[in-house]
């Protein structure tokens, strides 16, 4: 058999055992539990507070179109609204239940910002350390994600706004 056949075999199976150990290793990954049970595909408005002002607030219409009601009209982005209802999905890194020294200390006694889904509402309050993650309450659970979740939440409307 030539060198260059027994190079080629032996960095194939090389290849084929990194593919392996990096599959086996992903399927061992814990599973995260999402921030809520929500389905977000059964959600009918979305409201956006900052410090306790009404920022955005989204409508599912009869046909199933979201469109923006505030702070102005006009049809929404779909796939851009379906960013912002994956928010009810996220995956939570940590958990605890409510507690009073708890909230202090998260920010979430103050929360900075707000998305109420429906009736369901997820509070925003401060970033961990080390950075990355942020403190969320979610129902009775104050919980960790990942701060890209804060930056969806506060994208303006002109965001949302289909173009016309």
């Amino acid at each position: 058999m030539p060198r260059y056949a027994i190079d080629r075999l032996i960095l194939m199976l090389s290849l084929t055992a990194a593919l392996l150990f990096g599959a086996a290793w992903l399927a061992r990954a814990p599973h995260k539990p999402p921030l809520t049970r929500v389905d977000p595909a059964t959600v009918q408005r979305i409201q956006v507070m900052q410090d306790g002002s009404p920022r955005l607030a989204l409508e599912r219409g009869r046909d199933g179109r979201w469109r923006i009601t505030r702070p102005l009209r006009a049809p929404a982005r779909p796939r851009r609204v379906a960013r912002l209802l994956a928010l009810l999905r996220a995956p939570s890194e940590r958990r605890w239940p409510v507690s009073p020294e708890l909230l202090r200390e998260s920010g979430l006694d103050r929360p900075r910002r707000s998305v109420l889904f429906d009736r369901t509402r997820i509070d925003f309050g401060a970033e961990s350390t080390p950075p990355g993650l942020r403190y969320v309450r979610a129902g009775d659970r104050i919980q960790l994600i990942d701060t890209l979740w804060f930056n969806i939440s506060g994208l303006p409307a002109a965001h949302y706004r289909a173009a016309r």
